[in-house]
């Protein structure tokens, strides 16, 4: 996800206040703003389904898709077909795997940002 001119840059106090703006915006429901230069979370969305059909028709079993956060909060919308607002509902870890199914032409959720395989790390 595109977050505009914040990218690549040490955050101040003022992008950290717009950045907030921006996610009341979308607790509300307007999933159309952004940050200046940014991808709205419509945008994402939008993009998202469009990768979501393409999956659909791939041969592969099996499939590792990798992305960010707040992406994979939204792609996660997308595939189990949610709306925007229940993307708060999803977090992730560094690393945190999702694990989905497409059963017919319906995914299914069967992990949600499962983080055991850093158990080991932690010993």
């Amino acid at each position: 996800m595109s977050w505009g001119w914040h990218e690549g840059i040490e955050r101040t106090q003022a992008m950290k206040d717009e950045y907030q703006l921006v996610m009341d915006a979308w607790n509300i429901g307007d999933f159309q703003a952004k940050l200046e230069g940014g991808e709205s979370a419509q945008d994402v969305a939008d993009r998202c389904a469009v990768f979501v059909a393409h999956l659909k028709q791939r041969a592969e079993k099996t499939i590792l898709v990798c992305s960010h956060g707040r992406l994979m909060r939204c792609l996660v919308c997308v595939l189990l077909n949610e709306p925007l607002t229940a993307m708060e509902k999803y977090s992730q870890d560094n690393t945190g795997l999702y694990h989905l199914t497409l059963e017919g032409d319906v995914f299914r959720l069967y992990l949600e940002n499962d983080v055991r395989h850093l158990e080991k790390l932690l010993v």
